[in-house]
């Protein structure tokens, strides 16, 4: 039977997280690089890397004079963001329980660049990793561990390109050259999750308290889940507007990837929940957000003939602020 570490699954959750918080991060303020070349009429996207697109579903249009929802970002604005993760991580292997474990506080800093603007909206930007550490003591052996763990992340860049309604068109992130190779399925994992960089908005005019969702397939270290997302515009500005998030993330039963020859995982069951909010700027940057998730996630272990239950209960809080 595999040996099952909290903090190794906390790593992993950092994965999942960021998936379910939607990268709710604030920006920092700064000057747009003035550019002399003209916009395109679009940004191109290229061939093989196109993105199927997130259906936004309107509910409700919420009271008052309605308005578009658009993103407009200016080419050279920069951004930088500083993500901090808390976790509690519970485990219940075959009827026996350990007490619930907290975490060291996992942080990390994002930036992205605006590179391009089309005239009908869409736009490119550049990201990149800036670092990534693990807080606590120095000397403990599971905080070096979970360092050795996410460090590798620092080499992560990539690119993206989005329409003015926050949908990803495409996107393109990998490691640079010379990192582990057993990174690469983080990798792939942290690669859906950009997807997720920006909120979906509706097509739709809206005026606060409207209310949209979205149901989208999200995978994370083989796991395939389904994840509905609920957004209400409570508060609008010149500047932007904020909003209010209720997720919720469930799977079918499936075969998971099993940890070594021999060992066959059974996913049994999923139930995963979460609320968050996020204020959100036209030219979109993300001010602020926080967002807490909940996560029971059922296995069966099959090994020589015999059958393990695991159960793994996550607790995860994200705060965001800017630099």
């Amino acid at each position: 039977m595999r040996r099952i570490d909290a903090r190794g699954l906390t790593a992993s959750a950092l994965v999942l997280l960021l998936a379910a918080c939607g990268g709710s991060a604030p920006a920092e303020e700064t000057t747009p690089t003035p550019t002399a070349v003209s916009s395109p009429e679009t940004i191109p996207v290229p061939e093989g890397e196109g993105e199927e697109l997130v259906e936004v579903l309107l509910e409700a249009p919420g009271e008052g004079a309605p308005a578009p929802l658009r993103l407009r970002p200016r080419p050279g604005q920069v951004q930088v963001v500083r993500m901090e993760m808390d976790a509690r991580v519970g485990v219940e292997i075959g009827g026996a329980s350990r007490p619930p474990m907290a975490v060291p506080t996992i942080a990390m800093e994002l930036e992205t660049r605006v590179t391009d603007v089309a005239t009908d909206g869409t736009f490119r930007q550049e990201a990149r990793v800036r670092s990534v550490e693990v807080r606590g003591d120095a000397g403990d052996p599971g905080v070096q561990q979970m360092q050795e763990q996410i460090a590798p992340l620092e080499s992560y860049e990539g690119w993206a390109i989005l329409d003015a309604r926050g949908r990803v068109l495409a996107l393109d992130f990998a490691l640079a050259p010379g990192a582990p190779p057993n990174l690469q399925q983080t990798m792939e994992q942290v690669r859906d999750t950009m997807r997720q960089l920006m909120p979906p908005l509706p097509e739709e005019p809206v005026a606060v308290g409207a209310r949209w969702r979205t149901v989208s397939n999200v995978e994370a270290r083989g796991l395939r889940m389904v994840q509905e997302a609920r957004f209400t515009l409570r508060d609008r500005s010149a500047e932007g507007w904020t909003l209010a998030v209720e997720l919720t993330q469930s799977a079918d039963p499936q075969t998971l990837p099993s940890p070594q020859p021999g060992v066959e995982v059974e996913l049994v069951e999923l139930a995963s929940s979460g609320d968050g909010r996020m204020t959100v700027t036209e030219d979109a940057r993300i001010l602020s957000g926080r967002t807490s998730i909940e996560l029971a996630l059922d296995t069966l272990t099959r090994a020589q003939g015999r059958e393990l239950p695991m159960r793994t209960q996550l607790a995860m809080d994200t705060r965001v602020q800017g630099l």
